[in-house]
């Protein structure tokens, strides 16, 4: 990328693309149902588009560097990719669970408490399963401090704190440096 509004184009472009396919995703799962949206299996499903979209995002950075990025260059460039990117999914997460269905992350909770009790249950003492149930009761009440204006920032910085770490791999397992050697290799 030569210039800065080059890089900026690209970061957003790719932010848009990066939140819309989180959100769609996100949206589609809240469609099918509570049952699905609280299930482990859709929290599998959404760390495989996550990280698919955190590879292809990485790539298209690269690509945009002319095929090749030194470490430091590609972390940077796909971190302000996902400074746009984590702050769309953000919002539209806090958008669903106050004006959407302000109720979303009660049902959450219920729901995953409903499943947590059924899978442990006979599996441990009963001391134990009044001890998660309560926990997760006292869960219901602290997620309502998710959904202020501080805990959208809260929820945001974390968030992209969290992201840094699979943004570094990718990083690492996709830097292409024009000196390296094995460059020849690869074509």
């Amino acid at each position: 990328m030569n210039s800065i509004s080059e890089k900026r184009d690209t970061y957003i472009k790719l932010g848009l693309l990066f939140a819309a396919v989180g959100i769609g995703y996100q949206l589609l799962a809240y469609i099918i149902g509570i049952d699905f949206y609280a299930s482990f299996t859709n929290a599998g499903l959404t760390l495989l588009v996550s990280i698919g979209l955190l590879v292809a995002v990485t790539l298209q950075v690269r690509k945009a560097n002319g095929g090749f990025a030194e470490f430091k260059t590609l972390f940077l460039d796909v971190f302000f990719v996902l400074v746009a990117g984590v702050f769309l999914t953000t919002l539209f997460d806090f958008v669903l669970n106050t004006a959407i269905d302000p109720e979303l992350p009660v049902k959450v909770i219920d729901e995953s408490t409903e499943k947590t009790m059924a899978m442990m249950e006979g599996m441990v003492p009963e001391e134990e399963l009044d001890k998660t149930y309560n926990q997760l009761q006292a869960a219901k009440e602290e997620v309502k401090d998710k959904y202020t204006f501080g805990g959208l920032f809260m929820t945001y910085f974390t968030s992209l704190a969290i992201w840094m770490i699979p943004a570094l791999i990718m990083a690492l397992i996709f830097k292409k440096e024009p000196s390296s050697p094995f460059n020849d290799l690869e074509a």
